[in-house]
């Protein structure tokens, strides 16, 4: 993911002199703790400074594993 930021921020996409100034990338223990890991869930927060409005964004992405039972009726 980082990467890929650093490509959009490269571009111009972010403000920011840096890519740390511009945008992160959290998906640690901090935020995936052991309780949220068992139940089978994986949280990554990314937070991007957009060239326009000059404020940071933050995305907070959820993926379960498992099936989804609402598929399945």
């Amino acid at each position: 993911m980082g990467i890929f930021l650093e490509g959009l921020w490269s571009k111009g996409a972010f403000a920011g002199k840096t890519p740390r100034d511009s945008f992160y990338v959290i998906c640690d223990g901090s935020i995936n703790t052991p309780e949220r890991v068992d139940t089978g869930h994986l949280i990554m927060e990314i937070g991007v400074a957009p060239t326009l409005p000059a404020e940071y964004l933050i995305l907070h992405v959820t993926q379960k594993s498992g099936t989804d039972e609402r598929a399945s009726a």
